[in-house]
């Protein structure tokens, strides 16, 4: 590996989950993948939940009008798409065990530039900025004055410039 660009990335899961939740839903949520487990455990099919929804009483995974609109888009535009919004509770719980921040110190010594978005609720910046913390270097930050999806679209061309100049000055 000559060089690593990670761009408004999902880091520990059970962190990043935490932020999405309620004060009061962690432990609602977790009987809920607890019950799951159980029915798997039968030989039953793990349930789903919706990933995104414009109604926050409504049990979904990613919160927030912003990754609704965002997801939506793409899927109103193509008359064949099979999307579904939903995922298995299963998938939930694997997310859950997403952890990369052990992995951080060990990108050195490959230079690693890090594209992460100041408003970010969906990969939420400080979890970010405290994994980014634990490379050693050569390192480079960027963060961009907008939510996380603009990174995407919105601001696509500051941040694919950013990782264009980044790979020239390092591969």
């Amino acid at each position: 590996m000559k060089a690593v660009v990670s761009q408004v990335p999902f880091m520990v899961g059970h962190k990043n989950v935490q932020q999405f939740l309620p004060i009061d839903g962690w432990v609602p949520f977790m009987k809920m993948l607890d019950e799951d487990r159980a029915r798997r455990v039968k030989g039953e099919k793990s349930k789903v939940m919706k990933i995104c929804s414009l109604d926050p009483t409504e049990p979904h995974v990613f919160p927030g009008d912003k990754t609704y609109n965002f997801i939506m888009q793409y899927v109103d535009k193509d008359p064949k798409s099979t999307w579904k919004n939903q995922v298995t509770l299963r998938s939930i719980e694997y997310m859950l065990e997403y952890d990369v921040s052990s992995f951080m110190e060990r990108i050195s010594p490959t230079p690693l530039l890090m594209i992460l978005s100041e408003y970010d609720t969906t990969t939420p910046t400080d979890i970010a900025l405290e994994c980014y913390a634990k490379v050693p270097g050569p390192k480079q930050l960027k963060i961009i004055k907008s939510d996380h999806y603009a990174a995407y679209v919105e601001k696509f061309d500051e941040t694919s410039a950013a990782a264009r100049d980044f790979f020239i000055a390092n591969l």
